[in-house]
């Protein structure tokens, strides 16, 4: 086994360019192989370890995920086969400890979700404990707080000031949940959206749901019953209830339901070019390997005379491509240790390397992807040289056909490279688009502060304190803000005599909003200075929908609300969603001011910072720019753009090494004739041209199938947005002559050493 070892590494030393080539792309390629799959495993595995985690599952009725708290009730006992249902709002709030205000991650739901999801206490104080008006803790969240202290007992105070009791500390959410949390309170202590029942004008609370259903009970019968159930609520009308899959939940991003969630979008990108990369890696092998086998005839031929069977000869070249992909493996191993890092930035969760020999389940895939990396890529070479005959190999007589096969598979390699490059140009081009277009309002040298605390309920004290300077030009109080919404609404109207749902966003703002922003108002007059909460401003899309001739005299929300006004359309989301309707109500508070400052920005900021501190000293202040807070809208897009950038470089190296393999081979076997031609006086130019017009012609062929595979991606990708840039001929051209370059630059410094040749040297070897 040794002595066969040993041949194998001799074999290697003496085709050095090969080997080199070889396992630096194989290593590349298993790097990133290896880190893909210990992520993709991950995120396969995300709410599994749950007990039962396969009969849990999300109610979602049409496009939204709420129900109506009343749900606890009127499930219990009416609907056969579900063994528990929880409702639930997470949400991030204020609390105090120790006079001063932190964060934290509240969870209000009620007790059947420690039913559902079987939490373990580590404290507690009674053997059967209730939500209601206290609290528990995470192990983690106790630990920050309390140190090795039981805090049962200790109270701290929530946002409103209510001081609630500790009951309970629990273990902490698993590492791979979609449902993370530090504090869990009673659903009396946590935000719900409301909403007003067709029926008897009653206001019910929305919330997130999850349903454990009975072994064996089919979720298609239950969510029949909860349609029925749920039908007699306006919002609700028409709707069909759906029993989502728990595991499913993670990697569904249609719906807000303030859960942790994959990036469907990126897990499909990343493991598509992955794949690539590897089929590329294999491409460089299999065509390296079969190009330089003129060298290699000989010493097969000799075995072969020799008694050597056919399936030695296989196994040989087989186990070649294995020595070379265990060798990749372990270079892989560090560059994955390198690359870590990266693509967990990229990614937004952090890929251990440590997982590889913790998780079994990991282990085991990687090793058979590698494995049968190393059997596929050793396959076509072995089957290629073990069906010649020791004739064929000892006189020479049969070469070995690579021109057919080569030219397709560089072209093919450079058809996946010009399409990555195309897509970062689109996807850039895109990105500038969305956070250089007009929105329709005003957003320069806006600040956006959130009120917490205190300062929330004298919000319009500290505006008008901050007025005094004046350097601030204006100031507005509004709840919620652009892109950020945390009112809707949804009513049935008639329009035509026909009785329509109608969905709107929603929120409060005070009469100097319209002027900060800029806002148009083109029919009807602004909020009034005295705060009401029974005016309001529509938007055009809003007017045209309810397809009034005029506003003036109706109502809306329950007829409680006047229209007084219409404001020009504006993008009030982000570019992924098209302008919809739009709902402005005078309101005497809310939870965001907005300041538009002038003069020096580290003054003015520093000015509001104090001014702030004033009436929330606990806690600190969350303040941002309009236009920055904006752009960090397209984080997620920005991320791919990083990923596809990094694996279009990847994309590029292992197709630059497989042109030096072919340029290195395809000149050693020209010797003679490039000696010949320069004995005739061809110039270094035309041999240059010689050697390199092939490559030209394949990344030309690549070119022109890489284009509508690119086109046909980009514009899926850009269904994701409602608007859009334009699909531009020149970025086509720019990646084009991009690759090209790259192309000829790589083989150029091989066709120089061999057109520059002393032609003596050349022919000598003849």
């Amino acid at each position: 086994m040794s002595r066969l070892v040993k041949f194998y590494f001799r074999s290697l030393l003496k085709r050095k360019v090969l080997s080199v080539i070889t396992i630096g792309g194989f290593a590349i390629s298993m790097a990133v192989i290896l880190l893909l799959s210990i992520y993709v495993i991950e995120e396969k595995n995300v709410d599994t370890n749950y007990p039962n985690f396969d009969n849990i599952y999300r109610i979602k009725v049409g496009e939204k995920a709420g129900v109506p708290e009343s749900l606890l009730e009127e499930v219990n006992g009416k609907i056969p086969g579900v063994e528990n249902l929880c409702v639930y709002s997470l949400r991030e709030n204020l609390f105090e400890i120790n006079n001063s205000k932190h964060n934290a991650k509240f969870l209000a739901t009620n007790d059947e979700f420690f039913d559902i999801f079987s939490y373990e206490y580590i404290y507690k104080s009674a053997p059967t404990l209730k939500v209601e008006d206290h609290v528990i803790l995470t192990h983690s969240f106790c630990k920050k707080w309390y140190g090795d202290k039981n805090p049962v007992g200790e109270t701290f105070k929530n946002e409103w000031n209510k001081e609630l009791k500790i009951v309970g500390v629990v273990t902490d959410p698993p590492n791979n949940t979609s449902i993370d949390f530090d504090v869990i309170v009673s659903l009396e202590n946590g935000f719900a959206h409301w909403v007003n029942d067709k029926e008897d004008d009653v206001r019910h609370r929305l919330f997130k749901s999850f349903i454990q259903l009975q072994e064996n009970v089919e979720p298609e019968t239950v969510s029949s019953q909860l349609t029925e159930l749920l039908s007699r609520w306006n919002l609700f009308k028409d709707k069909q209830t759906v029993l989502q899959s728990f595991h499913q939940v993670y990697f569904d991003t249609s719906v807000q339901d303030d859960l942790t969630h994959s990036n469907k979008v990126m897990l499909y990108l990343l493991v598509s070019i992955g794949g690539i990369i590897m089929v590329m890696t294999i491409f460089n092998y299999v065509n390296l390997t079969i190009s330089t086998g003129q060298q290699r005839i000989g010493e097969v031929g000799i075995k072969k005379t020799a008694g050597a069977a056919t399936r030695n000869i296989f196994s040989q070249f087989l186990s070649e491509a294995l020595l070379i992909t265990f060798l990749s493996f372990g270079l892989a191993v560090f560059l994955a240790i390198f690359f870590s890092p990266i693509l967990s930035e990229i990614l937004g969760k952090e890929i251990l390397i440590s997982n590889l020999y913790q998780k079994p389940e990991i282990f085991a895939t990687v090793v058979l992807l590698f494995f049968t990396t190393g059997i596929v890529s050793g396959i076509s070479p072995a089957i290629t040289f073990s069906r010649l005959t020791p004739l064929q190999m000892i006189t020479r007589k049969h070469k070995i056909k690579r021109n057919k096969n080569y030219g397709a598979i560089v072209a093919l390699q450079f058809v996946f490279t010009i399409s990555l490059l195309i897509s970062v140009f689109f996807i850039e081009k895109q990105l500038d688009f969305v956070k250089h277009k007009e929105l329709g309002f005003n957003k320069e040298m806006i600040v956006r502060v959130r009120l917490k605390g205190q300062a929330q309920w004298k919000g319009h004290v500290l505006k008008e304190k901050l007025l005094s300077n004046p350097q601030i030009l204006s100031a507005a109080i509004s709840q919620g803000s652009f892109m950020e919404f945390t009112g809707w609404d949804s009513r049935e109207i008639e329009i035509n005599g026909v009785k329509k749902n109608v969905d709107w966003r929603m929120f409060g703002i005070d009469n100097d909003f319209i002027d900060l922003f800029g806002l148009e108002i083109v029919k009807g007059r602004n909020i009034d200075k005295k705060i009401t909460n029974f005016t309001c401003l529509i938007n055009e899309k809003l007017l045209k929908h309810y397809g009034w001739d005029s506003f003036e005299g109706k109502k809306i929300m329950r007829g409680q609300v006047e229209v007084i006004g219409v404001v020009k359309d504006f993008h009030f989301d982000d570019l992924h969603r098209e302008i919809g309707f739009l709902v402005l109500t005078g309101g005497g508070g809310g939870d965001v001011l907005n300041i538009k400052i002038s003069g020096n920005i580290q003054e003015n900021l520093k000015f509001i910072e104090k001014c702030y501190a004033e009436f929330d000293p606990s806690s600190d202040m969350d303040l941002a720019f309009y236009d920055d807070w904006i752009q960090n809208m397209y984080e997620q897009e920005e991320k791919q753009a990083r990923a596809v950038k990094i694996f279009a470089l990847f994309a590029i190296i292992i197709s630059c090494l497989g042109l030096i393999g072919l340029i290195e081979q395809i000149a050693t076997n020209k010797i003679k004739e490039i000696g010949i031609r320069k004995v005739n006086g061809a110039k270094v130019s035309e041999i240059l041209s010689m050697l390199n017009k092939d490559f030209i012609k394949w990344v030309a062929i690549a070119f022109v199938v890489a284009c509508p595979i690119a086109y046909f991606a980009m514009n899926k990708w850009l269904e994701n947005f409602a608007y859009k840039t334009t699909l531009s001929w020149w970025i086509f051209a720019l990646a084009g002559m991009l690759a090209l370059g790259i192309a000829l630059l790589t083989v150029s410094w091989q066709s120089w050493r061999a057109a520059t040749r002393n032609p003596v040297e050349a022919l000598r070897y003849e």
